[in-house]
């Protein structure tokens, strides 16, 4: 493909949902985030991650004409985050 030939292919833009960090701590000493996106095995976390997938995903595709399935969705983050996006896949994979 050269700077003179014409490209037919059409990209949809995306839909990019960004959520905040928690701040602050949930108990003295432990904080909030990392309950919510580290250790996926303990409850905190699993509710974090049931929440995206089963609320806050179906919310988006209801509310915009997303195209739909694994092969459409992403999840991405930066450190922590991007451990809690490895994990939503894995616990919610479609």
């Amino acid at each position: 493909f050269s700077s003179d030939e014409t490209s037919t292919t059409t990209i949809t833009p995306p839909i990019v949902v960004m959520i905040p960090s928690s701040k602050g701590d949930a108990f003295p000493g432990v904080r909030r985030r990392h309950l919510e996106y580290g250790d996926a095995t303990n409850v905190f976390a699993q509710a974090y991650l049931d929440f995206v997938g089963l609320n806050l995903k179906p919310l988006i595709d209801g509310k915009f004409r997303t195209l739909r399935g694994p092969e459409n969705t992403s999840a991405i983050g930066s450190s922590l985050g991007g451990q809690a996006a490895l994990n939503l896949v894995l616990r919610h994979p479609t």
